[in-house]
């Protein structure tokens, strides 16, 4: 019997497991009793794999909580002091543990910065999206969401926006 277990929104592979039942069966025990030492066997081997597998469950998320999910967020189509406004928003957040490798463009067409960041959260992505666009819209910065999948997430400015 094999369990694996993925987290939903990247497909990561969290718990892997195999268990396997044996039970003794005494000699020639006949149909009825060969059934009933598969069924036993089966429900040990199923018992065994999805205990180990919760049990790489729990250390995983455990991990997660304690270490946070980490997030590439992305800004598009923001003037600098926008772009100012937000990292002092993200950095001055306690629900994000730490942000890292800011980086900082500009867009050729329009002219217009661009920061990428990575964000560690133990929030899910919609709870870090919904967070960011709130405390963000109390700035005064409004955010729309371009994209969105699995540790990824794009805004850009609806100001700017055709």
């Amino acid at each position: 019997m094999r369990v694996t277990a993925f987290e939903t929104s990247d497909g990561t592979v969290v718990a892997d497991t195999q268990g396997r039942g044996r039970i003794i069966v005494g000699p020639n025990p006949g149909p009825a009793g060969q059934d009933d030492a598969v069924s036993r066997a089966s429900e040990a081997a199923a018992r065994e794999a999805v205990t180990e597998a919760m049990q790489k469950v729990a250390v995983y998320y455990q991990k997660v909580r304690r270490e946070g999910f980490k997030y590439t967020v992305t800004f598009r189509d923001f003037d600098d002091e926008e772009l100012d406004r937000i990292i002092d928003y993200l950095g001055g957040n306690p629900d994000f543990y730490k942000l890292s490798n800011p980086s900082f463009g500009r867009d050729p067409d329009t002219g217009l910065g661009v920061l990428e960041v990575l964000v560690t959260s133990s929030l899910d992505s919609l709870g870090l999206q919904k967070m960011m666009r709130a405390g963000l819209k109390e700035q005064g910065i409004l955010l729309r969401r371009n994209f969105a999948k699995g540790y990824v997430i794009v805004f850009s400015n609806p100001k700017r926006q055709d």
